[in-house]
């Protein structure tokens, strides 16, 4: 390689790693070679339809930028590519058989590629290589180095906050020698636990773009905004001046953290000051020489100690929720495309940026409200979540939040040990063989946990099987459970247990949804092995059994006739092939699972389609990972008649000990406490099992597609840039069609441009008759008669499909009658 004309150290790695992983069981690094992931995640490699769904412009840009560099650089080291296979199949003298390599994913290749092994020497091993380094490389005084073992650290921000330092703390605990790399721990690791590190200081995009994840925490995370005022004000010459002068444009794109630092990016301090500095100051920073003292922000850069004065807070608050309003998507969507049937179904990728821009708006959610805060008035006092949902107390309610917040800063409980020895009497319990001996020792273990604040408890409900109570008066919108982190069942409490522990580092090898598994292993470990002797016994022995719910994941195909002519129907089949193929990578690793599980006859189909099942109907998500929340998941689900557009939301309180649960209405003592999740019924379907009689979030999942005989599709070309421009990456979408704001179709902009694309109108044409069109066509797919009466297993089914139909029927006597 010396002798090759080479322009990077990074063309001299890449083709180094291309070179020793052709080599085989030859070269010397074969070992780690083999541990390396086939399939990295990054900007560059993503087709531009997933690469837009991130919905960041800059994102896109950096993109499609480095993958056209990457393309020019193959073209132009195909040669050398070409000598090196010359030289590594001389050198083996025809005597060793050349391996094939699973294809390196180029999505934006499109689907042109065969997507089988290959010999090792094409376009896409070079950009394998190239995403190794991107993703895994260290740099030490501008060079690149590829360290075995060290780059197989996992990424977690530093518990102990700290200010961005450039990358030097990252730096400081990698120290390289002559002769050696220096590792050094940045935090305390007990035996047996997962070491982790953190980066440095780096945003989400970053880490999207070059590693292929996306951290469900990251304290120097930033989004970009653009900053505007505006279009009625006048931004006057010498405003502009000044921002010309000072380099900053007019509307500066700004990559902002949080704002409760005070601190401010640069170009936002420049540009506040531009709009905001009297008349004398302007004319001083115009001047060809100014003093310091007559415009300092042309020689200071006041980064830190942000005071918030009203008019920038104003000036700012308007720039970020003009961007928050910008986005084709909302939380909401977002959390229900990861959490919907379709979206479990997503290739990695696809799940990758939509994690990503959902992380996107909850910063700039944090940012608007934080500047919401510094607005108002000190003595009001408003804290909203993150997704939009209140989570702080008013004023009725102070009492109440300063008795959990004294509650935080004291010593959380114990951490209970998330496993014992099979046999001892740690969490034991007396054997129930009745769901109200079940109620009994769950509602004593929980006492037993000191929960901050628990306002209710479980109970065996009537036709609902288990729910809650109020034991006393709940205000709307008050704190009425705070669940200690101790008795969640999480991602983090798995990786605690000694016993799992090879078993998941066997799965993070296999699979990026590796958190998954450590949960679904956690729980069949605690409840099939450890059983009584699990400290979360009481909670676990609650939980349902398939047989006792018979959710649509066991359905036959005689069950699935009664969903005929829903499109539910093809979204459970794909959720039932995703349940069966995640069995087979379980299978795949049987080697691992034996020595956790054969001691209770091994791990069957139907014990892990059970846990699949309890993880994909409890699971209550925030900081982007599953949790299994004792009490918290017996709460069912029924909209509220006080607020129907309230949804459940739970939080982690600010010591990140508490899970805290606000009430959607007024409970009084005795009264069954219920939460809504805010979704169609199809989901609640498919998912938990039940169907909602009132549901205001209720729709009907409609599937229309561009076929050749449209008036649409005349032109292919013209109809293909009209859908890449607006945001169509298939010839086939999906719609929930809801009676709200009279079913018209111009109530859902994309249903309608979709709508106008099929029929070849422009975007501002009426298509309610296109709409009334599918809407029959899709009424009579279903049969005259559903199928199943008189079968309580489907009787939910039943019920989802005629809903469907009445409300399909409804939209149509509705635009029939307007």
């Amino acid at each position: 390689l010396a002798s090759l004309d080479l322009g990077q150290d990074e063309d001299a790695m890449a083709l180094f790693l291309v070179k020793e992983r052709a080599m085989g069981e030859r070269s010397f690094w074969a070992p780690y070679l083999r541990s390396l992931p086939v399939a990295i995640p990054q900007a560059a490699t993503m087709s531009e339809e997933v690469l837009a769904e991130a919905q960041d412009p800059d994102l896109y840009a950096k993109g499609v930028e480095r993958r056209q560099q990457l393309a020019a650089r193959f073209e132009q080291l195909a040669p050398i590519l070409s000598k090196l296979k010359e030289l590594v199949e001389a050198e083996s003298g025809g005597a060793q058989k050349p391996r094939r390599w699973p294809r390196f994913n180029l999505a934006w290749r499109g689907g042109d590629r065969e997507a089988t092994n290959h010999g090792g020497w094409e376009e896409e091993d070079f950009a394998w290589a190239n995403a190794v380094l991107s993703s895994r490389a260290l740099t030490f005084r501008g060079r690149r180095y590829l360290a075995p073992i060290v780059d197989f650290f996992n990424y977690q921000p530093h518990p102990q906050p700290r200010a961005a330092a450039s990358g030097e703390f990252y730096l400081e605990h990698h120290q390289l020698g002559e002769e050696n790399l220096l590792v050094l721990s940045d935090r305390a690791t007990s035996s047996g636990g997962q070491v982790f590190e953190d980066y440095g200081d780096n945003s989400n995009s970053l880490y999207l773009d070059h590693h292929g994840f996306v951290p469900s925490e990251n304290p120097f995370d930033c989004v970009h905004t653009t900053l505007r005022v505006d279009e009625e004000v006048d931004l006057a010459s010498d405003r502009q001046a000044v921002l010309r002068r000072l380099r900053v444009p007019e509307s500066p794109l700004v990559c902002f953290g949080s704002l409760a630092s005070g601190e401010l990016p640069w170009p936002a301090h420049v540009w506040l000051a531009a709009l905001t500095m009297d008349e004398a100051s302007l004319a001083a920073c115009l001047e060809p020489r100014p003093s310091a003292d007559a415009c300092p922000i042309r020689f200071q850069n006041p980064v830190a100690g942000w005071q918030h004065p009203p008019t920038e807070v104003a000036l700012l608050a308007g720039s970020v929720d003009a961007q928050i309003a910008a986005y084709p998507t909302s939380i909401q969507d977002d959390l229900a495309a990861l959490t919907s049937p379709a979206g479990d179904a997503l290739p990695y990728d696809q799940r990758l940026v939509i994690q990503y821009r959902l992380s996107q708006k909850r910063l700039l959610k944090q940012i608007s409200l934080e500047l919401a805060a510094f607005g108002a008035e000190a003595e009001a006092a408003v804290a909203v979540e993150a997704d939009g949902q209140v989570v702080g107390a008013r004023d009725a309610q102070a009492m109440e939040v300063e008795q959990v917040e004294e509650q935080a800063e004291k010593p959380g409980p114990a951490a209970m040990p998330t496993t014992t020895e099979p046999g001892t009497e740690q969490g034991r319990a007396p054997a129930c063989d009745t769901i109200e001996c079940m109620v009994e020792q769950f509602n004593a273990w929980v006492a037993a946990q000191d929960f901050p604040v628990n306002k209710i408890a479980a109970a065996v409900v009537p036709g609902m099987r288990v729910g809650t109570l109020a034991t006393s008066e709940i205000a709307a919108e008050e704190p009425y459970l705070s669940v200690p982190s101790a008795v969640v069942m999480s991602v983090d409490s798995a990786r605690q247990s000694a016993v799992l522990e090879p078993l998941l580092r066997v799965m993070s090898r296999q699979t990026r949804e590796a958190d998954f598994y450590a949960l679904l292993f956690h729980l069949l470990y605690e409840f099939y092995v450890q059983r009584e002797a699990s400290f979360y016994w009481p909670y676990l022995q609650l939980l349902p059994q398939l047989e006792e719910i018979y959710p649509p994941v066991e359905f036959s195909e005689e069950d699935m006739r009664v969903l005929a002519g829903s499109t539910v129907a093809d979204s459970v089949r794909q959720y039932k092939a995703r349940v069966a193929k995640n069995w087979q990578l379980v299978q795949s690793v049987a080697e691992a699972t034996a020595p956790v599980f054969d001691a209770v006859g091994g791990l069957t189909e139907e014990k892990f389609r059970w846990a699949h099942y309890i993880l994909d109907s409890r699971s209550i998500w925030w900081s982007g990972q599953r949790h299994l929340v004792p009490l918290l998941d017996l709460i069912n689900c029924q909209e509220m008649a006080y607020d129907p557009s309230r949804v459940h939301g739970t939080n982690l309180d600010d010591t990140g000990r508490f899970a805290v649960t606000l009430s959607p209405a007024p409970f009084q003592p005795g009264e069954q406490l219920f939460e809504n999740y805010g979704q169609p019924n199809y989901i609640y379907f498919q998912y938990h099992g039940f169907v909602l009689e009132e549901n205001t979030h209720d729709c009907v999942l409609v599937s229309i597609k561009i076929d050749e005989k449209d008036p649409g599709a005349a032109d292919l070309g013209q109809l293909r840039e009209a859908m890449r421009r607006m945001g169509f990456y298939s010839g086939v979408q999906s719609f929930c069609v809801s009676d709200r704001q009279g079913g018209h179709p111009g109530s859902n902009p994309r249903l309608a441009a979709w709508l106008a694309l099929k029929s070849g109108k422009d975007m501002q044409s009426d298509v309610t008759e296109e709409f009334h069109e599918v809407l029959r066509n899709k009424l009579g797919q279903y049969p005259e008669s559903t199928a199943g009466e008189g079968n309580p297993k489907v009787a939910m089914a039943r019920k989802l499909v005629a809903k469907e139909k009445a409300l399909l029927r409804g939209i149509l006597e509705a635009g029939a009658s307007s």
